[in-house]
């Protein structure tokens, strides 16, 4: 009677453990069903094509008012929507404050480090616009992302990154 009983609390446990793990993988796969709408797939990442291209020609700054003043041209066969702009106060190191734009023609929303281009950035167009790195004390490097903004409004990145040194500010 005993061997009875120790084989059915064996089986009871295997059945727990069973549970447990079917539990963990339906929570698993339901956490990748929600994010992969979130994440943006291989053919979005595509849609930047390569020959888009920005370009800082001319900088200057102001260290008595913390500003930024850049010259930027779309050199690029394509347009773009728009671009991030990061700095930091280390040349050494990659860019991750986010630049807030003080011009106020920069675009139709209005968010910490991105600059956005109403009807687009196109080749051959320059920008001259104004940027705050007061957050940083002062500036170093600078980076600019361009991105896309997609027909069904996803907002897609271009690997075509500006990475400068800047000097004297």
């Amino acid at each position: 009677m005993r061997t009875l009983l120790k084989n059915k609390k064996a089986v009871s446990d295997m059945v727990s453990y069973v549970l447990l793990i079917v539990i963990a993988m339906s929570i698993a796969a339901g956490v990748f069903s929600w994010l992969r709408f979130y994440v943006p797939s291989q053919t979005d990442s595509q849609a930047c094509n390569p020959d888009t291209a920005i370009a800082i020609t001319d900088y200057s700054c102001s260290s008595s008012t913390k500003l930024l003043n850049l010259t930027i041209e779309n050199k690029g066969y394509f347009s773009v929507s728009g671009f991030f702009i990061r700095g930091s106060n280390d040349s050494t190191k990659l860019p991750i404050t986010n630049l807030e734009t003080i011009d106020a023609q920069a675009g139709f929303v209005y968010i910490k480090g991105r600059y956005d281009i109403p009807n687009g950035f196109k080749p051959g167009a320059v920008i001259k616009s104004q940027f705050n790195y007061g957050p940083i004390g002062y500036v170093k490097r600078v980076q600019l992302q361009p991105y896309l903004i997609s027909k069904k409004g996803s907002l897609l990145t271009c690997s075509n990154v500006v990475d400068i040194n800047i000097e004297s500010c």
